[in-house]
């Protein structure tokens, strides 16, 4: 562009000037930013016609390889885990943050209630299972997976269909279940429902998680509707991995006493006093704390 420039008249001389350094201060943020967190976003093809986008953090040789996942329905964008994933980068840790793909190709949003939903809890894992396996190659170590809120139930899940995965320990943060947790919409009707259904993948209205209306197939709300207190129990109970279970004392989405009867699953649980379902504000960094001493302490 310099070379052109010279070979103008005095007047193009300066309108080509100005394009060239708009153009550059334009394009000095995003150099900024790149090297401030050194994240990449990564395109994994799951299937033939769905990809799937997730945040990796290059960190520390000689520190530990995590993978965070989001809610239900969210992406990797959600504000507990990207604050997370971003504070656990800056203190030298590898971390991933998938976005499931809920069977939608390269998916940005988080899905509403109001939409279809094709996805079902058994392609979820196997998106899960498809990322952990592209971290292993990637780092050339076992992965510790933590998950928020319904995505600690769906780590759990993951653990029991694919009990040999490269996982070397597990956190779970304000950790729900479907079927019976305070802000769950579910009922037996619905079960009733699915289970009368002759046609187990026609579209029909469900209550499921915190959505009143969530239109699916009965195959699929059941697949999630599954994840119960008593199912999760008992893959807890089944696993040899270390666990722990990270809770807000003013969590008002999660059954608390049925969360704190885990630990005879042999899972540690741990209470942030004043913290809520997402950790926000000051607790944060009492998270951020309590996560970093987790993994200290699990070489």
């Amino acid at each position: 562009m310099l070379s052109i420039l010279f070979k103008k008249n005095g007047i193009v001389k300066i309108l080509y000037s100005l394009i060239f350094l708009t153009g550059l201060f334009l394009y000095l943020p995003v150099l900024a930013q790149k090297n401030t967190n050194n994240s990449q976003i990564i395109t994994l093809q799951l299937t033939d016609k769905i990809a799937a986008y997730g945040e990796f953090y290059p960190g520390e040789n000689n520190k530990r390889v995590v993978m965070i996942l989001h809610g239900f329905m969210l992406t990797h964008n959600f504000q507990t885990v990207k604050q997370l994933a971003e504070s656990l980068h800056e203190s030298g840790y590898t971390v991933l943050t998938p976005t499931l793909s809920l069977g939608i190709n390269k998916r940005k949003t988080s899905l509403s209630c109001e939409a279809i939903h094709t996805h079902s809890l058994l392609g979820d894992l196997k998106d899960i299972n498809q990322w952990v396996k592209w971290l292993t190659a990637k780092t050339g170590k076992k992965v510790t997976i933590i998950g928020h809120s319904a995505g600690s139930s769906q780590l759990i899940a993951y653990i029991h269909h694919y009990p040999y995965a490269p996982v070397n320990q597990m956190i779970f943060l304000s950790m729900p279940n479907f079927r019976d947790t305070p802000n769950s919409y579910a009922t037996h009707k619905d079960i009733q429902l699915a289970q009368k259904t002759p046609d187990k993948n026609d579209l029909k209205k469900f209550a499921l998680s915190y959505c009143k209306e969530y239109i699916t197939t009965a195959n699929n709300f059941i697949s999630y509707y599954n994840l119960s207190k008593d199912n999760l129990y008992q893959y807890l109970k089944q696993t040899p991995i270390k666990k722990t279970l990270i809770l807000g004392s003013e969590d008002t989405r999660v059954d608390k006493n049925w969360n704190k009867s885990l630990a005879s699953t042999n899972t540690t649980i741990i209470i942030i006093k004043g913290a809520n379902h997402f950790f926000d504000a000051e607790y944060e960094f009492d998270l951020l704390d309590t996560v970093e001493n987790i993994l200290a302490d699990h070489p």
